[in-house]
């Protein structure tokens, strides 16, 4: 696994910023930059936390991410049914308080029906005439049978957690899930197609196929945004959820891989074959932070110009800086540069380029 790690002097600023790359996801990889600045003089526990949380995450999707075998991972959160184990289930308990029940309460009605609307996709997929990869339709039935099962997991959460009483102290210990349900239920996860095809080549990819995988490449896209956003919310105290994220940016991660795989064999030219918001189900609250320029060869939209994106971004939790066009922008209109056209969510087309030699009110963040 290559893990490069940069630190470096900005503007008096100290930031840190961690970067791990991926075997066999197709360049994928995660990085996390912290502002020491930001924390200096105060409890140094917290970047501590957040250092380790990210290179647990980091070391999990590594070694899911070097299997190419289509072999199923074992879960973190839900181990499969063995056959051999007692069939009881064990209450999940933890010190829990209000906010912490928010978090999980604003992950389980973010996630649940991103997870529900990715089941009509791979339904409607499989009864298409026009399909074709083997491996795809392995995947979508993957997804419809594994996710069912992590919806019921999430319902389960939120069943335990919703009408808690936390009384005058605000905390307490409380049951916030049930461990063990795959052993009761003597469910098996269906396992991954293999992320590169036996003897290097694959069967016919069509143009159904690839519409398909294009456009779950985005919905699981929206899953590792929520499940990163949910591991590093410092109100988290889940256990169980989070061992459930960290299945889900390994288990989606493999999965995009392979679909670009399966992309790439296209006969055809797959740039030709577009995706609009209506072809993804269960994200109508994400839709605003998604970037379809990947998938429809375009220009990367830029979230800052008009402010379009940045009431969603803030909503995910991101700050202005992390705005995908926010670092250079001003220095290269002070240049008379173009800046990039943003894509319009609703339409997918870009907008028209506009200059602004003498118009520094269009930065203003």
């Amino acid at each position: 696994m290559n893990s490069p790690y940069n630190a470096q002097w900005k503007k008096n600023n100290f930031f840190v910023t961690i970067s791990i790359c991926l075997p066999n996801t197709g360049g994928t990889g995660i990085s996390h930059s912290i502002d020491m600045s930001q924390i200096y003089g105060e409890d140094k526990g917290e970047i501590f936390m957040r250092i380790y949380h990210f290179i647990l995450v980091a070391m999990v999707l590594a070694m899911g991410a070097g299997s190419i075998n289509g072999a199923a991972a074992e879960s973190l959160v839900e181990p499969n049914y063995d056959g051999d184990s007692p069939k009881i289930v064990t209450p999940w308990i933890v010190k829990y308080d209000r906010a912490a029940r928010q978090a999980d309460m604003d992950y389980i009605r973010g996630m649940r029906p991103h997870h529900a609307g990715a089941l009509p996709m791979s339904r409607a997929y499989l009864s298409s005439p026009d399909k074709s990869s083997a491996r795809l339709q392995a995947l979508a039935k993957g997804i419809i049978h594994n996710q069912s099962f992590e919806i019921m997991m999430l319902d389960t959460v939120s069943y335990h957690i919703q009408d808690i009483d936390f009384g005058e102290d605000g905390q307490g210990w409380y049951q916030v899930a049930t461990k063990d349900i795959a052993m009761h239920r003597r469910f098996i996860r269906l396992p991954m197609p293999a992320i590169h095809p036996l003897f290097g080549a694959d069967e016919h990819v069509s143009a159904a196929d690839v519409r398909f995988a294009k456009a779950m490449i985005v919905h699981h896209e929206g899953a590792l945004m929520m499940a990163q956003h949910y591991l590093d919310n410092p109100d988290v105290n889940n256990g169980y959820l989070e061992r459930m994220n960290l299945d889900v940016l390994r288990d989606q991660a493999q999965e995009i891989a392979l679909m670009w795989n399966i992309v790439e064999n296209y006969d055809g030219n797959h740039c030709d074959i577009k995706i609009t918001p209506d072809m993804i189900e269960g994200m109508d609250d994400m839709m605003g932070m998604m970037d379809f320029s990947q998938v429809n060869c375009t220009k990367k939209p830029c979230c800052c110009d008009g402010h379009k994106n940045m009431g969603a971004h803030k909503k995910a939790g991101m700050k202005k800086k992390d705005c995908c066009c926010r670092s250079g922008a001003k220095h290269a209109h002070k240049k008379g540069a173009k800046e990039q056209c943003p894509v319009d969510m609703g339409t997918e087309k870009p907008k028209a380029h506009k200059t602004h030699h003498h118009k520094k009110h269009h930065h203003k963040m």
